[in-house]
């Protein structure tokens, strides 16, 4: 029975790309992971903003004001599309992610030598 030094040094050629390929990959998948994550945070992030802008209320609740006393209709709804704008690209930078991740680290990718 080998050590682990013999057995390292007496590797074949496929085993050690194997554990460098595994390396990688996890690597990779994580990078991915971390982009999903990345995305689906700002996506939140933007939704949290919309609901902001739709809190009209004035500072409170004892005031007859019905809205903000400085509440410009025009800015609010040129924010309002641009931020729905923003959540629509967004949402689709989030898909885009997930899809990518999906396609590359879903599956179990099959050995070429297993193909013949």
């Amino acid at each position: 029975m080998a050590n682990k030094f013999i057995s390292n040094l007496t590797s074949s050629s496929s085993d050690i790309k194997k554990t460098r390929a595994t390396i990688i990959s996890k690597n990779a998948e994580a990078a991915q992971a971390d982009v999903v994550r990345v995305k689906q945070q700002e996506l939140r992030d933007l939704e949290a903003k919309k609901l902001e802008l739709s809190d009209l209320y004035p500072e409170s609740e004892f005031s007859l004001m019905v809205t903000a006393k400085d509440f410009n209709a025009k800015a609010w709804a040129e924010s309002l599309q641009n931020l729905n704008i923003q959540i629509l690209n967004k949402s689709v930078e989030v898909k885009l992610a997930e899809d990518t991740y999906n396609e590359w680290f879903s599956e179990e990718v099959l050995d070429v030598n297993d193909l013949s």
